[in-house]
């Protein structure tokens, strides 16, 4: 069974790896980022934990029922992951862990409960730059719980943080003001020692229970002889795809979409307009063939190979080839 996982600051890689060794693990989503996966690794099941949500790229509701629509099953938890499901459920999007059934239950209800700013470290993790919500209020009810702070101070302290930005919830921005809140310091200063010590990080604990869920449903698993994931070119979620999809460069530096390639041609490549006509032809010529049920045979091609060689100058099938790398 082949399994796609997006993580993030929620669960390292190595953790994750610990539990799902075969697993596809993959940076937060952002938009388009689902479709390109299952059209890159034809997977069998997708989890979905983290994403970029709270900026201007995260995951549409419209591409992950797109992929459930493909037969795929999808997991989401801890994080942006439990907030899609419990939107979705009833779409078939399988919500696991104790964030999503806060969310069931209506103890949560907004976004920002999951959110934590973030940045990339050099290793492929993620290290948070602010806590989550649904981390911190485990942990002051757990310090409720041990006696460390009572029932006013805890519900103090959680409609405080509830109020700050979600990318300003770092321990050093609430504590340094946790005087404001007439919260006595000897109290305050209790409660960090006990967070710092005893953080009750629910995110981390709801994936990691999603991957042995995962892990179990390996087991006899049988995998479908059409497992090729459908292409619909009509659904705009595709057309997203062909423009946001992104392959290696050969430098070997990284990723680059097909956008920013097509944007580099347009200002920097002197054929650009020809090259722009020729892509456009050719897509009109592709949709007007398949509207009238008209396919190449054979012999059309060889036609049409033969012409272009003559037109480009091209005397054999090397320097057809060398001909093609070059442009």
């Amino acid at each position: 069974m082949k399994t796609i996982v997006f993580t993030g600051p929620s669960l390292s890689l190595q953790e994750g790896r610990e539990i799902l060794e075969d697993g596809i693990f993959l940076p937060p989503l952002r938009q388009a980022d689902l479709i390109t996966a299952i059209t890159r690794h034809q997977p069998d099941v997708v989890v979905i934990v983290d994403d970029y949500s709270g900026l201007s790229e995260a995951v549409w509701h419209s591409e992950i029922l797109e992929v459930i629509n493909c037969g795929i099953k999808v997991y989401g938890t801890a994080a942006i992951g439990a907030v899609r499901a419990f939107e979705m459920d009833h779409c078939g999007m399988i919500g696991v862990g104790s964030v999503y059934q806060m969310f069931k239950d209506g103890v949560v209800e907004d976004d920002d409960e999951v959110l934590a700013l973030f940045q990339k470290l050099e290793d492929g993790n993620f290290f948070r730059l602010s806590e989550p919500l649904v981390n911190l209020r485990a942990t002051f009810i757990k310090a409720l719980e041990s006696g460390v702070i009572d029932q006013n101070t805890a519900q103090k302290i959680i409609a405080f943080v509830k109020k700050m930005s979600w990318c300003k919830r770092s321990l050093d921005n609430i504590f340094s003001r946790t005087a404001n809140q007439n919260i006595p310091t000897q109290v305050s200063e209790k409660l960090l020692n006990f967070v710092k010590t005893e953080y009750q990080d629910v995110q981390k604990e709801d994936a990691r229970q999603t991957l042995k869920l995962v892990k179990e449903l390996e087991k006899g698993f049988c995998r479908p002889n059409t497992s090729t994931v459908p292409r619909n070119h009509d659904n705009p979620l595709w057309i997203l795809y062909e423009r946001d999809r992104k392959i290696e460069s050969e430098a070997g530096t990284g990723e680059i979409s097909l956008h920013d390639l097509a944007a580099h041609v347009v200002f920097d490549h002197p054929d650009s307009e020809e090259l722009n006509r020729a892509a456009l032809n050719r897509e009109l010529a592709a949709f007007f063939a398949g509207f009238l049920g008209l396919t190449a045979t054979t012999e059309d091609v060889d036609r049409e190979r033969a012409q272009f060689m003559t037109k480009h100058q091209l005397t054999e099938d090397g320097a057809l080839s060398l001909w093609l790398q070059e442009n």
